[in-house]
């Protein structure tokens, strides 16, 4: 499975119009393992597929958004495990009070990876240095509103 995934990975370098469906039917391959079998086989699935993916791949960026597909898909299947066990259970609150705190945890991950994301591209393309530019500069004495 880890090397359909790497292949994956790399097909996405290859046949760029459909990059993103390749890299998250990778990482969806990573919820696969983790249903299969555990949390631990899936972190290390995902790991391990990344290193190797830093290896083999020609783009070496999709790596890393393989990466955050695979954290967000873990924790996703993480607690939808836990809310088919509370189904199991019966228990009616117990199963909405777990479905909300999936979403949020979701909706957490998800925010924080993105923030991830804006920051890695903010400090390793060097967009500080760009917002210093005259006509950025001018943008800022623009009501938010017209901005908006």
């Amino acid at each position: 499975m880890m090397s359909v995934s790497v292949i994956l990975i790399i097909l996405a370098s290859v046949i760029e119009s459909s990059s993103l469906f390749f890299l998250a039917a990778a990482s969806f391959i990573c919820g696969i393992v983790q249903r299969k079998f555990s949390v631990k086989v899936s972190v290390l699935f995902a790991f391990g597929t990344f290193i190797i993916g830093l290896i083999l791949a020609p783009d070496k960026l999709y790596c890393f958004t393989f990466m955050g597909f695979s954290v967000y898909v873990i924790v996703a299947e993480y607690f939808r495990q836990k809310l088919n066990d509370s189904y199991k259970k019966g228990d009616e609150k117990q199963k909405k009070k777990n479905t909300k705190i999936s979403f949020m945890v979701k909706f957490i991950v998800y925010h924080l990876l993105l923030a991830l994301a804006l920051l890695f591209v903010k400090i390793f393309t060097g967009i500080d240095i760009s917002s210093a530019a005259p006509w950025i500069k001018s943008l800022a004495k623009v009501p938010v509103i017209l901005g908006i």
